[in-house]
């Protein structure tokens, strides 16, 4: 079958259908932004146990890497994702003709809000900043988002530059300040010589661990929790608005391996796959399966602290935008 007939397959037989060409298959490689040790290994193998007669295969990136690379294999010909899992790339993927609608029966499970038609919810993220513990005292970090821009803070801040950094926290503070006050804190916080990195957040979160800097602006709020629990110097510091997004499963246009690429779409959506999320301190996008109580400070439900969800449209909408700001104070 070819990837748009599999996008479409319903029907009492849909499992069966995909099962026999998944077995003609062999094999499915998938995209991923999450962690390899801490969640796309347990994934993989979980899937593998469940269809042994197909080879799984990963491959981790984030943002514009990913973007990057799904778009400098679709333009030779040769892609090689059959299934993407990623933050803040649903609509850049669907506009780009890299990804199409879907259909599964797992989508019944999720809220309207968690879904469209080319994209389902596969878990939640949540941002803020995090602190190096030895560096700042609880009581001396911000309170507030416009905390960050007092003076006391020049030259010790940071964030990253990649899509999911500081576009899209300054795309919430737009939202969440409004346009005139965004401005006037972004710039006040352009003072602080905020600097910028070209890697991921949590390789942001290390640096602040390592005391390079004495707090990120853009963290996923898990990260400094599981670090912390090993030990490492740094705190998470949710505040108001927690910045929320979601984590998407996506269906390439061209995939090489639809059929294996749609169980695997299907399983970790499932309760097992959100369970391993759970498991590997992500946040399940599943409504029956809970977060682990250790991420409850930052969860804004349960720490009692407002949430700004950015709905992948609202993200992909504003980037460009929010990328000139950055490009017009911070580099």
């Amino acid at each position: 079958m070819t990837p748009s007939e599999v996008a479409n397959l319903t029907g009492a037989d849909r499992q069966s259908k995909l099962e026999v060409c998944a077995k003609e298959e062999g094999k499915v490689t998938f995209y991923s932004s999450l962690i390899v040790n801490q969640a796309l290994k347990p994934i993989a193998t979980a899937f593998k146990a469940k269809y042994p007669y197909i080879e799984v295969g990963f491959v981790r990136e984030t943002g514009g890497g990913m973007m990057q690379k799904l778009t400098t294999e679709a333009r030779a010909g040769k892609p090689v994702a059959s299934v993407i899992e990623a933050t803040g790339i649903d609509a850049l993927a669907r506009d780009a003709g890299l990804t199409i609608p879907f259909k599964t029966p797992l989508a019944d499970a999720y809220p309207a809000e968690y879904k469209g038609t080319d994209w389902i919810a596969s878990r939640m993220s949540y941002f803020g900043p995090s602190y190096n513990t030895k560096l700042v005292a609880a009581a001396d970090a911000p309170k507030a988002w416009t905390d960050l821009a007092d003076p006391k803070w020049k030259g010790k801040l940071v964030w990253s530059s990649e899509s999911t950094g500081a576009p899209l926290i300054i795309t919430a503070l737009r939202e969440a300040l409004g346009e005139d006050k965004a401005m006037e804190f972004l710039k006040a916080l352009a003072k602080n010589n905020v600097s910028s990195v070209s890697v991921n957040q949590r390789q942001v979160v290390n640096m602040v661990m390592a005391g390079e800097y004495a707090m990120s602006l853009d963290a996923f709020l898990h990260h400094p929790i599981i670090s912390a629990k090993e030990g490492a110097p740094v705190a998470a510091l949710p505040l108001a608005p927690i910045i929320a997004t979601n984590g998407s499963v996506l269906f390439p246009k061209n995939g090489p391996q639809p059929c294996s690429g749609m169980l695997l779409l299907d399983f970790i959506l499932s309760d097992a796959g959100q369970q391993i999320m759970r498991d590997a301190e992500y946040f399940p996008a599943l409504p029956t399966v809970a977060p682990l109580p250790t991420l409850d400070p930052v969860l804004p439900k349960r720490a009692g602290i407002k949430e700004l969800f950015l709905d992948p449209a609202v993200i992909a909408a504003e980037q460009q935008k929010s990328l000139d700001i950055y490009q017009q104070l911070f580099r």
